[in-house]
């Protein structure tokens, strides 16, 4: 994550968050939240980093809830799962933090659904159903705000679509004997770009762009033709100012895609070549200026 103050956040699996920012010379700083003799932070293994309207920074860590960077004491204050407590956490696997227009946060679990935190309520309630309308997979991978509906996108379940405002819900779902079905259930990031059109990034499959005129979608993969994408494994999908797709792709690195010709250019991990990617496994991907 690139915030609004010029910090780059990096998270890992295992080695904790780091933070990158740049001193009043103009030097690099790195600022490593790792320290077994004394955790600054409750988890190492680092699922999520988002900035809310505030400036805020929220982390979502695989087994110990959620993480709210407090900037003065450079330090977190935690929020995790109790047993005994009805309006907390639920679970403590956070794969996603999102904030909406009204100032409400919306986090993503492994397993158990999706929580509603309203800051002024000062509570979290647990959304695994919605007036009738169960989430078909309770793992959350991904949040789009969109007018009065929320995206929610689940890794196995595929989308649902949540109308707010008439308290509704639909589904988008894969159907292998649909061509225009969503690529996969395993609905990994939602995004909508510039010009209003909606994406999905799925595991095992692709890239996918939404017609919400017919609620089809066209399907984007790996195929035997050198321009097409590099992997079928898209976990991010970010647009530049050119209007392309950058998407951060696992088993092969990134894929940058050029909707004017339909060609993906792909730049992969290979081994003992230092002038292309480090690794194969690309997770998130960030548009600098």
């Amino acid at each position: 994550l690139a915030d609004s103050k010029g910090n780059v956040w990096v998270a890992s699996f295992g080695k904790g968050l780091f933070k990158i920012r740049q001193n009043l010379f103009g030097r690099w700083v790195f600022t490593s939240y790792f320290d077994k003799r004394k955790p600054i932070l409750n988890d190492h293994s680092i699922f999520s980093v988002y900035e809310d309207s505030q400036q805020r920074i929220w982390v979502g860590t695989e087994s110990q809830g959620i993480n709210l960077y407090l900037e003065e004491e450079d330090s977190f204050h935690s929020y995790t799962k109790d047993h005994t407590d009805k309006v907390g956490l639920k679970s403590n696997s956070i794969n996603v933090v999102f904030e909406d227009k009204a100032g409400r946060f919306f986090f993503g679990s492994n397993n158990q659904g999706f929580f509603l935190y309203d800051p002024y309520a000062i509570n979290f309630n647990h959304k695994d159903q919605l007036f009738g309308f169960r989430l078909k997979f309770s793992t959350v991978s991904s949040f789009l705000e969109e007018g009065d509906n929320m995206w929610i996108g689940t890794d196995g379940g595929g989308s649902s679509i949540w109308d707010r405002k008439n308290k509704q819900y639909s589904f988008l779902n894969h159907d292998p004997k649909n061509p225009k079905s969503l690529g996969s259930n395993e609905v990994l990031c939602i995004m909508k770009d510039s010009k209003g059109i909606i994406w999905t990034g799925n595991w095992n499959g692709g890239l996918n762009r939404y017609d919400p005129k017919t609620k089809s979608f066209k399907t984007y993969k790996n195929n035997a033709f050198p321009n097409s994408l590099g992997s079928n494994n898209v976990f991010n999908i970010k647009e530049d100012k050119n209007g392309d797709l950058w998407l951060a792709c696992w088993g092969y690195g990134v894929s940058r895609f050029n909707r004017a010709t339909g060609d993906f250019f792909n730049i992969g991990y290979q081994k003992y070549n230092d002038a292309l990617m480090a690794h194969y496994m690309t997770y998130d991907i960030e548009i600098d200026d």
